[in-house]
């Protein structure tokens, strides 16, 4: 355990000396462990590269699969002593968007239900790595989650057209979109093929999707930003009925056509192999996947 503490605290510090200090033991101490856990699984696990410890192929491997189990231990004395066994702390890397005008209104709910859990919440875009991050579980937009995290399908994100009511005044209306050729269109980075794929979806012709194809608008990282946008009237926005359902009930955006498109991934709660039978994760699971089940109406495979 002890050669396990120092490796991951040397690769996280990135040399001898401040790992040293952080355990509170001599640089020649943290030498020995290393050196004894590389003879004990007979693979170099550090190269040294500009005076940093740089880790091999085998100890990134290590790695991924020591570090969960560290941060576990420590979480687990840590919930003991604040909880004395009854619930816990549950940390969180959720999608920006997807937390904000999804998950955190309906919170309420599961906190009401479990009191002893405490909810913590980081954001990122992406998958997550769990070798790295320092969270248990994550909610983002993605395929599927990447081996050996396990994970389940929460919600597609099924994406139509709004714009702010002034501007879709301001448009031609009919049967073959022809504000498609004329309203700034804004693209989600995450979907960057949204438009076309949608057009698509919405029955416009080849020639006139292969033009959207051409065409590059502004580009927004986060939904939010192209919520924003298009409250602002910038241009028209694909955006998911999640995201745009308040300002519609507030009539400060109008969804200009029935069609809709939902890209080939989706929103997935994903962890660690080795978190999957953590009760705090096992319990704030069963109920998000029930509420996104009730929300989305999704089967259990998407």
């Amino acid at each position: 355990m002890q050669s396990l503490l120092c490796f991951e605290v040397a690769e996280r510090l990135g040399t001898l000396t401040r790992a040293a200090a952080e355990l509170h033991l001599t640089q020649g101490a943290v030498s020995r462990q290393l050196l004894a856990l590389e003879q004990r699984v007979q693979a170099r696990l550090f190269v040294r590269e500009h005076h940093r410890l740089v880790l091999t192929p085998a100890g990134r491997t290590l790695l991924a699969e020591v570090r969960p189990l560290l941060q576990g231990l420590e979480r687990a004395v840590a919930d003991l002593r604040t909880h004395r066994g009854l619930g816990g702390r549950l940390r969180l890397s959720v999608a920006s968007t997807f937390a904000t005008h999804w998950l955190i209104p309906r919170l309420p709910g599961f906190t009401e239900a479990n009191p002893d859990i405490t909810l913590d919440f980081a954001t990122r875009i992406g998958a997550v790595d769990f070798a790295r991050a320092d969270v248990d579980a994550a909610i983002t937009f993605i395929t599927a989650p990447l081996p050996p995290a396990l994970g389940v399908p929460l919600a597609p994100l099924r994406l139509s057209a709004y714009a702010r009511p002034s501007l879709a005044q301001t448009l031609a209306k009919g049967r073959h979109l022809p504000w498609l050729e004329t309203a700034a269109l804004l693209v989600n980075v995450s979907v960057p093929d949204g438009w076309p794929m949608w057009a698509q979806a919405a029955g416009v012709s080849a020639a006139r999707v292969e033009r959207l194809q051409e065409r590059d608008g502004a580009r927004y990282d986060l939904l939010s930003m192209a919520l924003n946008a298009a409250l602002a009237g910038i241009g028209v926005g694909l955006l998911p009925d999640f995201v745009a359902e308040s300002a519609v009930a507030e009539k400060r955006l109008l969804r200009l056509s029935q069609a809709s498109w939902c890209p080939s991934r989706a929103y997935h709660l994903s962890y660690p192999a080795q978190q999957a039978e953590l009760p705090t994760l096992q319990r704030f699971r069963d109920w998000v996947v029930a509420e996104a089940r009730a929300s989305f109406r999704t089967p259990s495979s998407l």
